[in-house]
């Protein structure tokens, strides 16, 4: 993974509620348990902020996209797409742009 292209989001491998903590971690090269005693501590230290900042990053951190998606935008899916309903048309199969889509 480049620099460029990370991502904070929420873990879907090393969850124990949301995948909050564990998606930070993943982003800043720690533990997760570290990050889960280190929100455990600022929880009780303030409070209990720490459960509404828990709340917002649910909220604010998307999911990860699922490991069969493309990466980028006109990735693989869509140029597989395309392929098959190019190559139904050259071998004069008849099939439709709907066709393809739908495959």
């Amino acid at each position: 993974m480049t620099a460029s292209s990370k991502r904070l989001t929420r873990s879907r491998d090393d969850r124990m509620l949301s995948g909050v903590c564990a998606g930070i971690a993943e982003y800043m090269g720690l533990d997760p348990t570290v990050v889960r005693l280190l929100w455990a501590v600022v929880t009780i230290l303030s409070f209990g902020f720490g459960i509404l900042a828990y709340v917002a990053a649910l909220v604010l951190m998307p999911e990860p996209p699922p490991a069969d998606a493309p990466h980028e935008a006109g990735d693989v899916g869509q140029s597989l797409d395309v392929r098959a309903w190019s190559e139904a048309q050259q071998a004069g199969g008849g099939a439709t742009e709907a066709d393809a889509d739908t495959s």
